[in-house]
């Protein structure tokens, strides 16, 4: 077959067409599947190598090639050298909330007086890049005979550029740490630094600490957990400085030689003098990739997440705590490509949160069509 041969002389590029070319017409071709994966793997798309490896070890395969598969996902995850990520879309940027009520009436003095929000009402389009240089490196005087122990840098980037300067948006984070795999469990500990400006001039700045976890089986499930701790200074309003602290653990199960399904639960301390942000935030999310005929990979996603604030204003008419219901799909064409290494995807998403204050509750939907490189 040319495309294993493509792979095994170097050249996994010409092979990865080709190979999601019969994956289009037929998702359950579980070897063709997996030497997707290696091609992957050998064009350093670590994170679509690492899914597909994932997805195969629920397939009907021989104990001694899961435990080959599962090599493939430490090496992976011990990586060296430099690689970087890429996506680029086209976003709809301004007010994407379609509130309730503009008008609340607040408590002054035992007199409810109406006060009304001055909230934006225009929308655009605007350019978003996302992506990420990263670079590591094996560290042999930390490394056991059954532990990988490897520094990483990491360098990414979120920005979004619109014709109305107002909805220009830049968040930049640069994290270093230590990272350690076995055959079935990968940790890590890495310090991190955001920064993020708005509309040109700078918003917040953030500086932690980032530490995770995942322990993975030969059938295709893994568990995985991670906890972040940052101090929050913010260069507009010093009634938003404070920290925040989030821990989330969830599991993730491969089905078929085609699919994952998972589960992940997340929970959110915010502790700021500004009441309307000192909130501890709960959510259970659902979701899902789908590998399906056609080039298609479906990422669907259900969650459930309850705001609850710690410190609400004693002049504000009822309960501000809010619950949201929300969905996100995103697809992604996966045999057809432009500029040679980028395929398109769509991602679109829906919120509705209720509050039983009216100027709290809200609806929005938000969109974006792109294009991801792929190696």
């Amino acid at each position: 077959m040319t495309a294993l041969a493509n792979v095994d002389s170097g050249q996994p590029e010409k092979a990865i067409p080709v190979l999601l070319a019969l994956l289009a017409q037929n998702p359950n071709l579980v070897r063709v599947r997996l030497e997707l994966a290696r091609a992957y793997f050998n064009a350093k798309d670590w994170s679509r190598a690492r899914q597909e490896f994932f997805i195969v070890l629920s397939a009907d395969l021989p104990a001694p090639v899961k435990e080959r598969v599962l090599a493939f996902i430490r090496a992976i995850d011990n990586r060296r050298g430099f690689d970087w990520d890429l996506s680029l879309a086209v976003v709809k940027v301004g007010n994407q909330r379609r509130y309730a009520d503009d008008t609340i009436l607040v408590d002054s003095g035992g007199i409810q007086v109406p006060f009304t929000f001055d909230r934006e009402r225009s929308d655009e389009f605007g350019l978003r890049a996302v992506g990420a240089f990263n670079f590591r490196k094996p560290l042999a005087s930390l490394s056991t005979a059954n532990t990988a122990a490897s520094g990483f840098t990491t360098l990414a980037f979120d920005l979004t550029e619109a014709k109305t300067r107002a909805y220009d948006d830049a968040l930049l984070s640069l994290a270093g740490g230590l990272r350690f795999t076995k055959q079935r469990l990968t940790y890590a500990v890495a310090p991190e630094i955001r920064t993020r400006y708005v509309a040109g001039a700078k918003y917040e700045d953030r500086v932690g600490l980032t530490a995770s976890f995942e322990s993975r089986g030969l059938e295709g499930r893994s568990v995985f957990a991670r906890t972040t701790f940052f101090d929050i200074t913010n260069a507009r309003d010093s009634s938003l400085s404070g920290h925040i602290a989030t821990a989330s653990i969830g599991v993730r199960q491969a089905v078929g030689g085609r699919a994952i399904i998972g589960v992940t639960g997340r929970i959110e301390r915010e502790n700021v003098p500004n009441a309307s942000q000192d909130a501890l935030t709960t959510q259970i999310t659902a979701f899902g990739t789908f590998e399906m005929k056609y080039g298609i990979t479906a990422q669907p996603s259900l969650y459930y997440r309850f705001k609850n604030h710690k410190n609400p204003s004693p002049i504000l008419p009822a309960d501000p705590n809010q619950k949201t219901y929300g969905l996100r799909l995103r697809l992604e064409k996966n045999d057809w490509f432009i500029a040679g290494s980028y395929t398109p995807f769509f991602d679109i998403s829906y919120e509705n949160t209720r509050s039983d204050i009216g100027a709290f509750t809200y609806t929005e939907t938000r969109s974006q069509i792109g294009v991801n490189r792929r190696f």
